[in-house]
């Protein structure tokens, strides 16, 4: 009980502010509850800053029970959410939230508590102009030669969902690609549900940006325009999903609920410019069922700090996670090195629209990761029977080093950077039929520890080979290894060879 103690005596500690630092380990109560461990101490300014906790629930438990129990231990339901067969209730505490959640972690009808994690931005250096800014990223990314070659035949309309501060519904370049329902769109505060109002303000702004970054209308003689729009604007939706009250944060219940509600509203990829150092278990069970259950391909910032600690939602195996470069294709210098990454777009002065039917630049793998998700919503475009590993395949396949003409994974780049044109005629021609050529692991080697599950990556060549790879290790006594899925799990802490 000494371990679950300490975690639950930094609760409500803010994951990125608060120094919690690197991968999280697992750990088991005796009550047999999944907990978070972390050394970090009790802060109580950042708990000033926090919103509370998150208790999962089994699904068969009324609300009514939920309430009672939660209310019995002197705290507060803000919400009451069912997504994935569980129950997830937002909970703030009258007085001692760690003596609070102890007591909570032993119900019997509660599966987990965990700290209702603060999640930012991963964008850097913000420039703003008056001036428009060119759009190197056309160029660098090939997308012009991607819209005509969806455009020379049949086509799909993917829907991309922006989980972000929100959107200015009312810019005068979001009117052709962004969604909007009676002048409105669907925001998360606390896991409640609220309707977004058409205008905006700068609380929205780094939202408005992404969602320009992917469908900025074309052709209308404003502004710029999206990488996934199109000659005819015909080729994206984009469903912005706000889960931030203030414009500078989102916590883990509304990023849960917002990815739920555009999974269940038709969104194929879901783009997520954010991060956090947390090892968040209620975000990657719902990213995962999105994925495996539902093909939807997610797509996140890889981080603006240097280094290689844990990052959620991009360090998933079923996440693509994004690196950014300048318009002279070097790494940019706040990119985030290490192997977790997987693909780099343009992140350095990346010109989008801006609250008051404004517009400028930003830099950061925030700006990079909507490139991406156009790109992957381009793929879907021209092949819509494609599941996120195929998609994930085929954007790294095709994507380009600078430094290099060879085939090879790089620290800073990933597998290179994303080519719009290529991705789409892979997709166009993809077969099952296409034998594999060869195929490129990030790492062989590996370090497991117990219970801690992530998974192995590869790439496969040429792109267009539609073959899923089968996983297997070298000594099954230190991990197990899911053949298909390529999930692994620690059976002791130890090394193993992936084969």
């Amino acid at each position: 009980m000494s371990l679950l103690k300490r975690y639950l005596s930094i609760l409500l500690v803010l994951a990125l502010l608060a120094g919690c630092v690197g991968v999280f380990p697992v750990a088991q109560t005796a009550a047999g509850k999944t907990s978070i461990a972390c050394d970090t101490a009790f802060s109580a300014a950042a708990a000033a800053e926090a919103d509370g906790m998150i208790v999962s629930f089994r699904a068969d438990v009324s609300d009514q029970k939920i309430e009672k129990t939660i209310e019995g231990e002197e705290a507060q339901v803000e919400s009451i959410s069912e997504i994935g067969g569980m129950k997830l209730v937002a909970v703030t505490a009258d007085d001692d939230a760690a003596q609070t959640a102890t007591a909570l972690a032993q119900k019997r009808a509660v599966e987990a508590v965990q700290p209702n994690y603060r999640y930012t931005f991963t964008q850097d250096d913000p420039y703003i102009y008056n001036a428009l800014f060119s759009q190197y990223q056309f160029e660098l990314t090939n997308a012009f030669a991607a819209w005509e070659a969806l455009e020379s035949g049949a086509h799909g309309k993917t829907r991309v969902a922006v989980v972000d501060t929100g959107v200015e519904l009312a810019h005068e370049d979001l009117q052709a690609n962004v969604l909007a329902e009676e002048g409105s769109y669907t925001r998360f505060h606390l896991g409640d549900m609220e309707d977004a109002q058409k205008d905006s303000d700068k609380e929205d702004g780094h939202g408005t940006h992404v969602s320009g970054i992917i469908g900025a209308t074309y052709g209308n003689n404003k502004g710029g325009a999206g990488i996934a729009a199109g000659h005819h604007n015909d080729l994206v939706e984009v469903l912005a999903v706000g889960a931030s009250n203030d414009g500078n944060s989102l916590y883990s219940i509304d990023i849960i609920k917002a990815i739920d509600f555009a999974v269940n509203n038709g969104a194929r990829v879901v783009n997520m410019s954010f991060g956090s150092n947390a090892r968040d278990l209620l975000i990657e069970k719902v990213i995962r069922e999105a994925y495996y259950q539902k093909g939807v391909v997610f797509v996140a910032a890889g981080g603006n700090e240097n280094g290689d600690s844990y990052s959620t939602p991009s360090f998933l195996k079923e996440v693509i996670s994004v690196n950014a470069c300048n318009r002279q294709k070097k790494a940019a210098y706040h990119a985030f090195a290490g192997t977790q990454k997987d693909i780099t777009a343009p992140g350095v002065q990346v010109m989008s629209t801006l609250p008051g039917s404004g517009y400028g630049t930003l830099s950061g793998t925030s700006m990079a990761t909507p490139m991406v998700s156009a790109i992957a919503a381009l793929v879907l475009d021209a092949n819509p029977q494609l599941t996120p590993a195929q998609v994930y395949n085929i954007l790294c396949a095709t994507a380009k080093l600078p430094t290099s003409v060879g085939r090879m994974f790089d620290n800073s780049f990933g597998f290179g950077i994303v080519d719009a044109a290529a991705a789409v005629e892979a997709a166009k021609a993809a077969s099952a039929d296409t034998p594999v050529e060869s195929v490129l692991l990030k790492g062989t080697a590996i370090t497991v520890e117990q219970n801690n599950p992530f998974g192995a990556e590869c790439v496969m060549y040429p792109a267009t080979a539609l073959t899923d790879p089968v996983w297997s290790v070298e000594d099954s006594s230190i991990a197990a290894i899911d053949p298909l899925s390529g999930m692994i799990i620690g059976r002791k802490a130890g090394r193993t060879t992936l084969r």
